[in-house]
C-alpha cells in the first residue's frame, strides 16, 4: 500500500475522533483503500483501520451517555450545557465563575494552558466550596478564551473541550453533580473569518453580557433566576496586579454580586 493510502487512513481516523462521529460505513471506507492485491502490509493496515473504526464507534457510544452536549454557535460562542435540563418551577440563585485564574490555574505555570490536561484547582478549598453550593443552584462558567478558534477541526478548540471534560470528570469523581454545570466560552475571531457575525464576537466577550444572555435563554428566562441572591466569582477585578477589570465589570453588567477567588475559596 502506498504512502497516500496510509495517510488517508490516518487522516480518516483523526477526523472521526475529532468530530466524535459514529462510523457506520467501514466496508465502504476500507474498500477505498484496499483495491489492490492484498499484501501482508495491506492486511495489517486494513486490520488497523478496522480496529480503529471499532474504537471510534465505541467512543461514540460513550459520548452518547454524556450528561452534557457541546455546540458551536456561529464561531462566536461555545456552549457545553446539560443534555437533560428541566425548567425549574420556582426561581433559583446561580453561582457563576470565571475559569482560568479563578476555578483553575495551569499546572505548567504557563499563562495559557499547553494541553487539555494542563490545569489544577485554584486552591485546596475549591472542591469543598463547590460541594457547599445549594443543590438546586446551577453552577455556571463564563470564560473568555482568546486563544481558541471555535471550529471542530481546530486544535485549540479540541484542547479546550478536552480540558472542560477533564474538569467535569474530576468534579464527578469528587461526588459533585455535574449535570448542574453549564459552560459558556467566548472564543477569538479567526483571522480568515468571513461570516456575518463579527459584532457577536464582541458581544460575547466579557465584560459584555452576551454569554449571560445566552445562559438566560437556555435556562428559560431571567424570571427563573434570583439575581439578588446570585454571585459571580472572577479574578479580573481591576486590582494593581490584575490584567484587567473585565470580571468586575461583567458582574456589574449582569447585576450579580461579585467576589474575587481569594475571598470566595477560603
Amino acid at each position: 500500500m502506498n504512502t497516500s493510502r496510509v495517510n488517508f487512513i490516518n487522516d480518516f481516523q483523526e477526523i472521526c475522533i475529532e468530530s466524535e462521529i459514529e462510523v457506520v460505513m467501514s466496508k465502504d471506507i476500507l474498500s477505498m483503500v484496499g483495491k489492490s492485491k492484498p499484501s501482508k502490509v495491506t492486511k495489517s493496515l486494513t486490520s488497523q483501520a478496522q480496529n480503529s473504526i471499532s474504537s471510534i464507534s465505541s467512543k461514540s457510544q460513550t459520548n452518547k451517555q454524556s450528561v452534557h452536549t457541546s455546540s458551536i454557535i456561529g464561531e462566536y460562542l461555545i456552549k457545553i450545557i446539560p443534555k437533560n435540563f428541566s425548567l425549574t418551577e420556582t426561581p433559583v440563585s446561580i453561582v457563576a465563575f470565571d475559569l482560568d485564574g479563578t476555578l483553575i490555574n495551569t499546572k505548567s505555570g504557563s499563562k495559557f494552558a499547553r494541553s487539555s490536561t494542563d490545569w489544577r484547582w485554584f486552591n485546596q478549598s475549591v472542591i469543598s466550596k463547590l460541594k457547599s453550593i445549594k443543590n438546586n443552584s446551577p453552577i455556571v462558567i463564563f470564560t473568555n478564551q482568546g486563544g481558541v478558534v471555535a471550529k471542530q477541526t481546530s486544535k485549540s478548540y479540541q484542547n479546550f473541550v478536552g480540558r472542560i471534560q477533564s474538569i467535569l470528570e474530576s468534579l464527578k469523581s469528587e461526588g459533585i453533580d455535574i449535570s448542574r454545570i453549564w459552560v459558556y466560552a467566548s472564543p477569538k475571531k479567526a483571522a480568515g473569518y468571513k461570516g456575518d457575525s463579527v459584532k457577536s464576537f464582541e458581544e460575547m466577550r466579557k465584560p459584555q453580557r452576551g454569554m449571560f444572555d445566552n445562559f438566560i435563554k437556555d435556562f428559560g428566562g431571567e424570571d427563573k433566576i434570583l439575581i439578588k441572591d446570585s454571585i459571580y466569582v472572577g479574578d479580573a477585578a481591576g486590582r494593581s496586579n490584575d490584567f484587567s477589570d473585565s470580571d468586575l465589570k461583567f458582574a456589574e453588567n449582569i447585576n450579580l454580586n461579585f467576589k474575587v477567588p481569594e475571598d470566595y475559596f477560603v
